[in-house]
């Protein structure tokens, strides 16, 4: 199994699910190809393409500032429309889990939401679409096939349909998107299945530390209640003992005045 190398201008007819690796063969490393040998075989029968900074066919394409930085990893879905890259930390381990994501992955199908109750119940992806989103079907796919990995819901609101329900939250483009995590949305502009899991995972990561923060204050406060009940402790105690004090003053004074009397 070898991947064809092929031109940039040949590779935008290749319509069908595949994957392209752009590279320098003079400055990509043998290791990274070999690690991308090991992964088409992994996942086979894929088609892998490669296309090299070195053609002179393809000078147009790398002189743009998006391929600058080599090498790049693309993974072409047909029914999203979508070719998604790779860029960062290409390690065997994390192009592996990204195949596996985009090739193996099968998307659950969207609930239809109604109600602002139905849209915050639950972790989710929220899309807020009408009839004449012209990419809406791409973009829900995208989302869906991110919450499909993170065991989440996707959920789509047709403003056609739910126009009051729209227009009391307040969206009138199409797409929006949301993440809801703990029943409090966050509108998200992510576009691609890596960039959704990366937001909700921050969201995560967020909502996470402002429970921890939380808790952290109500201790304070628990703490502070505590000196707090402690110190008036510490003063009724002072009280009390000053009572008693008063109390054995006038007893001695009634004994010293007996005695006088004797």
């Amino acid at each position: 199994i070898q991947a064809q190398l092929i031109d940039f201008e040949e590779l935008q007819d290749q319509l069908v699910l595949h994957s392209a690796l752009f590279f320098d063969s003079n400055q990509t490393s043998q290791e990274f190809l070999q690690i991308m040998d090991e992964i088409e075989k992994q996942f086979a029968p894929l088609p892998f393409y490669r296309v090299d900074k070195q053609s002179i066919k393809n000078d147009a394409i790398f002189s743009m500032d998006d391929y600058q930085n080599l090498p790049i990893v693309f993974i072409f879905n047909p029914d999203e429309m979508l070719a998604e890259s790779y860029r960062q930390d290409l390690t065997k381990e994390n192009l592996v889990q990204f195949f596996d994501i985009k090739i193996n992955t099968k998307p659950k199908t969207p609930l239809i939401a109604s109600s602002m109750e139905e849209i915050i119940s639950e972790p989710a992806f929220i899309q807020f679409e009408d009839q004449n989103c012209e990419f809406c079907n791409q973009t829900a796919l995208t989302m869906s096939i991110a919450a499909t990995y993170l065991n989440i819901k996707t959920k789509i609101i047709s403003c056609s349909l739910d126009e009051d329900l729209c227009d009391q939250i307040g969206v009138y483009n199409f797409p929006t998107k949301w993440i809801v995590i703990d029943g409090h949305p966050t509108v998200t502009d992510a576009w691609s299945v890596q960039l959704y899991i990366d937001a909700y995972k921050f969201e995560m990561s967020e909502r996470e530390q402002r429970k921890n923060i939380k808790i952290e204050r109500q201790e304070k406060l628990d703490n502070l209640d505590g000196e707090l009940n402690d110190d008036l402790f510490d003063v009724m105690n002072q009280t009390e003992m000053d009572q008693i004090d008063e109390q054995g003053d006038e007893i001695i004074q009634d004994d010293r005045a007996k005695k006088d009397e004797l």
